[in-house]
């Protein structure tokens, strides 16, 4: 039978380089917190403070386009006043 290839855990600061290197941008630590809880990510408790999260699930993660937010333009003084 076939071995199993272990899982590779990688820390915070680890994952959020993987996803900013793919994304072409900064992603925040925080991110990777919202990945799990969506489910997206799976995550290893290893004390009260550190977690690892899953190298295979953080590489094939695909970080999503910023959408442009439409401005709400106030209405300027002189339409105000009329």
């Amino acid at each position: 039978m076939g071995k199993k290839k272990e899982e590779r855990w990688i820390s915070a600061q680890e994952a959020t380089q993987i996803l900013s290197g793919k994304a072409g941008r900064t992603i925040d630590r925080t991110y990777i917190g919202s990945l799990v809880r969506a489910g997206k990510v799976e995550v290893r408790r290893v004390d009260g403070r550190t977690n690892e999260y899953k190298a295979s699930d953080v590489e094939n993660y695909v970080v999503k386009p910023r959408s442009k937010q439409k401005t709400v333009e106030s209405p300027s003084m002189e339409e105000e006043a009329a």
